[in-house]
Order: structure tokens, then sequence, then C-alpha cells
């Protein structure tokens, strides 16, 4: 008889409240992976419908992929991430370094001597400025269809259909992306 309440005991206690030997119950989502309860829905761009109310403003979406470029790895993101802020594309040939010229006249050795050297240092500035800003038109072209992929990784699907539907898409927003 003691043998029998010592085993009931074990079975007990063993069981215990779910029945599982001790295992403890756990959530899942239908693909059976464990859902994380802090874990942050990822906020995406969808379209309008009639009498439904999108789930994340656009404000919000957009901080979200500003957030997301920040973080990346792209070149010289600083201008695609304020061209995304904007919703502007930045207009690089408006910035284009220009060159100086030397504002000293006279026709006097010194003047002269004094007029080149300033030109000189006008050329150097000149062609460090000019090979800084070639560099920033390089990483902007190739950022742009970086920022163009990211953009859609941030749409649901139907948003995508939705753009590829536009008339302008093959033109203007896939191959020429304007914010």
């Amino acid at each position: 008889m003691m043998n029998a309440a010592r085993n009931s005991n074990r079975s007990r206690r063993n069981f215990g409240r779910n029945g599982r030997a001790g295992a403890r119950a756990t959530s899942s989502n239908p693909s059976g992976m464990k859902i994380k309860k802090d874990e942050k829905k990822l906020k995406k761009f969808q379209p309008q419908v009639k009498g439904k109310h999108p789930e994340f403003s656009f404000e919000e979406v957009k901080k979200e992929l500003i957030k997301s470029l920040e973080l990346s790895d792209l070149e010289k993101s600083d201008d695609i991430i304020d061209s995304v802020r904007d919703m502007e594309m930045i207009d690089l040939q408006a910035i284009q370094p220009q060159l100086q010229t030397s504002e000293v006249s006279g026709v006097t050795r010194e003047a002269v001597e004094l007029r080149d050297a300033e030109n000189d240092r006008f050329k150097e500035t000149y062609r460090y400025d000019l090979k800084k800003w070639d560099s920033r038109v390089d990483a902007l072209r190739n950022n742009t269809h970086k920022q163009r992929a990211k953009i859609l990784k941030f749409c649901y699907e139907e948003m995508e259909d939705k753009l590829e539907r536009e008339p302008d898409f093959e033109t203007t927003l896939y191959r020429n992306p304007e914010l």
C-alpha cells in the first residue's frame, strides 16, 4: 500500500500542471515557431483601401525606413537618407564645385607671382572638392538602387502589386527612381 502511494505521488509530480511530464505550455503561431511577446511587428507601407484604416501611418513607416537606412552599411549614405527624409532626390549637380580664379590685378612681378600662387591653391582645392563630389555622385547612384530595394522591402505585397501596375513604374519608379 505504501508503494502505491509513493508511485501515485511520483506520477503527480512528474506530470504536474500540464500533464506533459512537467513541460510548460508555450504559445506558438501557425508555423509552429515560438512567439516572443516583446517582438515588434514590422512596419510596412500598405495601399489605401476604402473603409480600411492602415495599421501604421505613412510617417511611422517612413521613420522606420530612415532608421533602417541609417543602420545599413551604405557608402556615404547621408545623401540618400536626406533624400528619403525630404521626399525629394537631392540634386548634386546644383552643388558641383567651381574653379575660382585670383582677383589680384596688376602687371608687376610680385602681383603676377601672387596671382599664380593663389590660382595654384585654387586649382588644388578644386581638384580635391571635385574628387569628393565625384565620389558622392557615384555613391548616390549606387545607393539609389539599394534604396529602391529597401523601400520595396518595406511594402506589403499588395502595395508592390499596386506600384507595379502604375503606368510609369518601369520608366520612372523602377529605372530612374525619384522620391
